[in-house]
């Protein structure tokens, strides 16, 4: 059947960048700046012109119909591998721009006819060098690394005697006693073999041919390490910075309970929705916690290749409602969730503390330098009280966590599962799992998880260490602003007499003038706020040695 005969080939890939920087300069979305989108040339090497109507480019990340534009008996054409990248009021201009970008660590590419016929293909593109281009020597000849860049031109000869590569490899955070394993990624464009090698950190290149590396993370502060691969081309280095994390000091007073890395776009399970904004919930241990000046750093991976930054540092403020906080309480900040301090230890134990892209909000100290931005890309959290101390170590999607368990997709949020009690320490590989069925902001956890041993299910009560919560009680704070002074001694006298009446615990929605928080004044647990208390807040006020002072 001569139907079934194949149309002769006219059209190839010719040329492929996938790792631009300077080759290939344009303005892609029409903002009058230069762009350096990976590319791909098609090359027309027959005597008639070709219109690529109905035809694809295809990638494992998705494909492209091209534009029903003819290359020329003998042309060229470029495509702007970039994923359409375009700003505000801006639109992808020309040239074609396929909806994906190459990998540049090696992957499939396809051009495919109208009739669904591939009419040429890279298989097994090998990894990318910088501005190297990947193509036809002198657009007929053999497939490979090519000596020169040639963006809408013939193409030049196979490279020679290129230098080896070694991938980007992200500054690293663990906490101090953890394991570190991890892999360095080289490779040499010339095939030769390659070794590695690590300098200045305490770490260790356990195989110099595979780039495996390992050891525990000590001691604590950070540590600049050199990575080098080499071939008999030359050698290619990269700095990379190792973060060790303090271990907490005195147990978990605080902890990253659930945050949400759902993108705007997705939804899961329950209500709330994961995707209401970024958000980040803590869960309070330790009763009676005192919170002002605490820091909460969050780190996450959005820097310069994919690489660790400190994305923002949210302070405490001093405010009085953080001063005395119950054990069992959820705190929930992000930057959508209103201020809500309608805390009724009955059926509402969460306070929710709204703080501003400048990292900024009543509750809040301001801001300097850095905002607060959930990205959803490897969120970790590390915990520091107001002199500095680590009180809670990095938790989240660590590199440890991302090592043991896998890392958080974009339709999860992020959950402790377990019930921590006052003094214990998490345990931030062991006790969180990542979970793309149920969101619970502001309530306890409801962990759903996938292993080896399958599915897996956790529901979080907190019943137990919310039964520990005094509110205050024995603090000498009567009044509830925070501190115990002469005015609380008088409201204690006053309600031995009668003239003021126990309005009960402090919540959060009503601090200071006017509450009587009679269970605060009875700095001697005997039982009863009485003169003895008023005199020894008196006493402790102005400095007199008293073994009950709060």
């Amino acid at each position: 059947d001569p139907a079934a005969i194949p149309i002769p080939q006219k059209v190839r890939i010719n040329e492929v960048v996938a790792s631009n920087e300077t080759s290939w300069l344009i303005d892609t979305d029409g903002d009058g700046v230069d762009e350096s989108p990976d590319w791909i040339e098609l090359h027309n090497f027959s005597n008639s012109g070709v219109n690529l109507a109905g035809w694809q480019l295809v990638d494992s990340a998705g494909s492209y119909a091209l534009p029903a534009v003819t290359i020329a008996a003998g042309g060229y054409l470029l495509v702007a591998a970039n994923d359409c990248q375009i700003g505000p009021g801006q639109t992808c201009t020309s040239p074609p721009q396929a909806p994906f970008r190459i990998s540049s660590g090696g992957e499939t590419l396809r051009l495919v006819r109208s009739d669904s016929i591939v009419e040429d293909e890279y298989i097994g593109v090998p990894p990318q060098v910088t501005d190297v281009s990947w193509g036809r020597a002198f657009d007929s000849g053999a497939i490979g690394y090519l000596s020169t860049t040639t963006p809408g031109a013939a193409n030049t000869g196979a490279a020679a005697n290129l230098l080896p590569v070694l991938r980007p490899f992200a500054d690293r955070l663990y906490n101090v006693g953890e394991t570190i394993d991890e892999q360095l990624d080289g490779f040499d464009p010339d095939g030769a073999p390659i070794s590695y090698a690590l300098s200045g950190a305490p770490v260790t290149i356990t195989d110099p041919v595979t780039g495996h590396i390992s050891g525990i993370a000590s001691p604590a502060g950070v540590h600049n390490s050199v990575a080098t691969v080499t071939d008999p081309d030359g050698t290619d280095t990269q700095g990379i910075l190792w973060r060790y994390f303090d271990a907490a000091a005195g147990g978990s007073p605080m902890v990253l309970n659930e945050y949400n890395a759902v993108i705007s776009t997705s939804a899961i399970g329950s209500s709330p929705l994961g995707n209401d904004g970024d958000w980040f919930e803590f869960l309070v241990v330790d009763d009676g916690l005192d919170i002002r000046g605490w820091t909460v750093e969050l780190w996450d991976r959005k820097g310069d290749d994919d690489n660790t930054r400190l994305a923002a540092s949210v302070t405490f403020a001093d405010r009085p409602e953080l001063a005395s906080i119950p054990a069992g309480t959820i705190i929930v900040i992000g930057e959508l969730v209103p201020n809500d301090l309608s805390f009724d230890a009955v059926t509402d134990w969460t306070i929710e503390l709204r703080i501003d892209n400048s990292a900024n909000g009543v509750f809040f100290e301001q801001a300097v330098n850095e905002t607060f931005s959930a990205t959803r890309l490897s969120q970790a959290v590390v915990i520091y009280d107001a002199a500095g101390v680590v009180r809670t170590p990095l938790s989240g999607e660590t590199e440890a966590w991302d090592q043991a368990n896998g890392g958080v997709s974009e339709e999860e949020v992020m959950n402790l599962c377990i019930d921590p009690v006052a003094g214990s320490e998490v345990d931030p590989v062991l006790d969180y799992r990542d979970n793309g069925d149920i969101s619970t902001r502001g309530e306890p956890n409801q962990c759903r998880w996938d292993d080896a041993a399958g599915a897996n299910t956790f529901d979080q009560n907190l019943n137990t260490l919310r039964g520990t919560a005094t509110f205050g009680a024995g603090s000498g704070d009567v009044n509830c602003d925070g501190q115990y002074d002469l005015v609380d001694a008088r409201m204690i006298a006053q309600f031995t007499v009668a003239l003021i009446a126990d309005s009960g615990p402090c919540h959060f929605a009503s601090p200071g003038p006017g509450v009587a928080n009679i269970a605060a004044g009875d700095v001697n647990s005997d039982g009863v706020a009485a003169i003895d208390d008023a005199r020894i807040v008196v006493q402790c006020t102005v400095g007199l040695n008293n073994a009950f002072c709060p």
